[in-house]
């Protein structure tokens, strides 16, 4: 099916990232969301070659985990942004500088930033979801090769978000893989055309309920607790003695 709210939940974290990724860079940046698509995971990452920085994302209390792929492009820039300076120089045309770039194998500051700006948008994604179905986005790992560690096998469905991320002069992708299999549960919700779950209940139809409920008799029990005990114990109990 379409998932109108999940669009719509991408969109609110693009514009939330921005803020949050503007601030840890300390500069200006424009990142926005493109349209969903279903593909098998293999071949939603096959243009992806190692290393780039794969990110295993949970949604609690949905099942599962997605995946998020940082490309070398929005490493590097982040990189450069967040220390003042790129990781590896590239050549200049013309006295400008050229995109900054990242080397085969990942230094521990830029893992460290690419940590940071991961752990900023699990707190954008889990404000996104807030008003649609309320869900606490957390890191559980991270891996140079989407094929490898991911947790999904190549066949495997998944609803594909991509940001187009634009700094410094570099332009590069951020990809949010999502398992149809995550996505079940809320499928209906994600498919409505309005928000599934209001914040606050509706005070008119509150009101309305309680009237026509309130006078209903319900059956209520309260039980201390349970205990087996042979007849011959039972018929020598007398007031105040204690059961353990």
């Amino acid at each position: 099916g379409s998932y109108p709210l999940l669009q719509a939940i991408a969109s609110k974290t693009a514009k939330r990232l921005r803020q949050r990724w503007g601030k840890l860079v300390n500069g200006e940046v424009s990142i926005a969301a493109l349209d969903l698509f279903t593909a098998t995971y293999a071949s939603a990452t096959e243009q992806l070659r190692p290393p780039v920085m794969t990110f295993r994302i949970s949604l609690a209390p949905l099942p599962g985990h997605s995946i998020v792929i940082m490309d070398n492009v929005v490493l590097g820039a982040l990189v450069e942004g967040f220390f003042g300076f790129s990781s590896d120089e590239g050549e200049s045309t013309e006295g400008e500088p050229s995109p900054p770039a990242i080397r085969e194998q990942f230094t521990r500051g830029e893992r460290r930033v690419a940590e940071v700006a991961i752990a900023a948008l699990c707190e954008v994604l889990s404000e996104a979801w807030e008003k649609t179905y309320p869900v606490e986005a957390q890191t559980l790992g991270n891996e140079t090769d989407p094929a490898v560690g991911s947790g999904l096998e190549p066949k495997d469905a998944v609803v594909a978000s991509s940001f187009t991320v634009e700094f410094a002069g570099a332009s590069g992708t951020l990809h949010w893989l999502l398992p149809e299999s995550q996505i079940a549960p809320v499928a209906d919700d994600l498919e409505g055309a309005t928000n599934a779950r209001p914040s606050a209940p509706d005070p008119v139809w509150y009101a309305r309920w309680r009237e026509h409920l309130a006078d209903i008799d319900v059956a209520a029990s309260a039980t201390v607790g349970r205990m087996r005990l042979p007849l011959r114990r039972v018929v020598r109990l007398a007031p105040g003695d204690l059961i353990a």
